[in-house]
């Protein structure tokens, strides 16, 4: 994997300095700093919400990426994360766009379920739902979306990764088959998606915008095979609805749950609710609260967040 982002990046760099090549590029990212506190958990533990505990101060996503038109088919594409001790790569990749089929080459989303393919300054509470962690968000492989001359009406995207990237499912370098199909209902978006390896998992979800609401729900379950009997197999869901009260406010409540079967069972539940308050075109201000269920963590009370998004 480190050779291929070393070859992307010269790939990257080649198309950024050769005006003959590059047509265009183009930066962007985003920053989200926050104060959090986990009610009740101990100093410098993180619960089961991504909060920290005790109130914390910190910047949790700072992302910059960088896409360099090459030609009229080709392009090139990283994205790295500065908030941790050490910059780490989210995405790295060269995509060529054929006729009827976009594909891709390199490190990039999966296509499995709907939140997880959406990026993280898109997602309207401040984390993932509890089950979308469950399953890795990036993998190094071969993406390929056809058009809609290839497969008519559904939208799909297929993939075929190294399967050490899905560190939920397999570890043992083995490759994985991954497929999402969406299938749109005027403003409803209903889609599948499977994982295949030595483990699997399937994921089906309903999306839906009319007016002011936004109404998601998502369900995803895995099971492993007799060689993986004693890694993890769970099940969870999330239902999510919220209303833009007006252009620049809106407020959410989600509901989700996780059952996950290891050495003894035990379940997650949360309650999430907040208010998102656009400052500007580029600038969000969020404010939410999580009530918290979780047997292997029975001191934790709950989760308080607030979170500055910036745009660029």
């Amino acid at each position: 994997m480190r050779h291929y982002i070393t070859l992307t990046l010269a790939a990257f760099l080649l198309a950024a300095t050769l005006p003959a090549l590059a047509a265009t590029v183009k930066i962007g990212g985003y920053v989200q700093s926050r104060y959090t506190d986990a009610l009740g958990a101990a100093p410098g533990k993180e619960t089961v919400s991504g909060f920290d505990g005790n109130g914390t101060f910190n910047v949790r996503r700072a992302r910059i990426s960088t896409k360099a038109t090459i030609d009229e088919n080709t392009m090139a594409a990283i994205e790295i994360d500065a908030a941790k001790t050490n910059v780490s790569v989210k995405q790295a990749f060269i995509s060529y766009a054929f006729a009827d089929l976009y594909t891709s080459l390199g490190l990039t989303k999966l296509p499995f379920g709907y939140e997880n393919q959406l990026s993280s300054s898109a997602i309207i509470p401040l984390e993932r739902s509890m089950i979308s962690n469950m399953v890795s968000e990036y993998g190094t492989g071969l993406f390929l979306v056809p058009s809609s001359d290839i497969i008519p009406v559904v939208k799909t995207k297929f993939a075929v990764i190294n399967g050490e990237e899905t560190d939920t499912i397999d570890k043992d370098n083995n490759k994985v088959a991954i497929g999402n199909v969406e299938y749109p209902f005027g403003d409803t978006k209903v889609g599948v998606s499977y994982l295949a390896g030595h483990g699997q998992a399937a994921n089906a979800y309903v999306a839906n915008k009319t007016g002011r609401f936004t109404t998601v729900a998502e369900y995803t379950t895995s099971k492993y095979n007799d060689k993986f009997q004693l890694k993890n197999k769970y099940k969870g869901f999330y239902v999510l609805e919220a209303f833009e009260v007006n252009p620049k406010t809106q407020v959410y409540a989600r509901y989700d749950e996780l059952d996950q079967d290891n050495t003894a069972n035990f379940k997650k539940t949360r309650i999430t609710a907040g208010v998102a308050y656009l400052l500007n075109d580029t600038t969000e201000l969020t404010a939410e609260y999580q009530s918290i269920d979780d047997d292997a963590k029975p001191d934790v009370d709950g989760a308080v967040g607030v979170q500055l998004q910036t745009k660029f």
